[in-house]
């Protein structure tokens, strides 16, 4: 069978599929082989919203949830002047969608799975590198290098 690619699809067998519809077919795939869900971070304040959305298999979502709720991220001035946006990661932070048309749709939006405006995991894992590298005082007990190393893990 010959295969001709084309900047927006392919042709099969004399048959032009379009890259949007083979885009479309494979997040479907994905969505139910993987189990992906779309896992949302989020807080609104006065001043706007800092929001964060990744697909991941629901495994390392509800892992990933697990070792942020509790701990501090700092936004610092995102809002403007003296805004210091800044608090603990609690449950009202997250959000895990499974509808499995949602997590499509937004695969189609996000091919890469990932959109933020400030992201909670990087936010935290540069602080929690900082603190690591400089054997900060304010290291929590179970900050360690493990715990950077397993986070880091679960979104890449």
């Amino acid at each position: 069978m010959k295969i001709e690619f084309k900047k927006d699809g392919i042709v099969v067998g004399g048959e032009f599929v379009a890259l949007s519809v083979i885009n479309t077919m494979c997040n479907k795939a994905s969505v139910e082989e993987d189990n992906l869900v779309l896992m949302k971070m989020g807080w609104s304040g006065r001043s706007g919203d800092v929001l964060e959305q990744r697909v991941l298999p629901l495994e390392k979502a509800l892992r990933l949830k697990e070792l942020l709720l509790g701990r501090q991220v700092y936004f610092g001035e995102i809002w403007g002047k003296h805004s210091e946006v800044y608090g603990d990661m609690c449950e009202s932070t997250f959000t895990i969608v499974e509808d499995k048309l949602k997590v499509s749709d937004f695969l189609a939006k996000f091919p890469g799975g990932v959109d933020y405006d400030h992201s909670f995991v990087h936010t935290y894992l540069e602080r929690l590198e900082e603190k690591l590298e400089y054997g900060s005082d304010e290291l929590e007990e179970d900050e360690t290098q493990e715990l950077y190393d397993e986070i880091e893990a679960l979104i890449n």
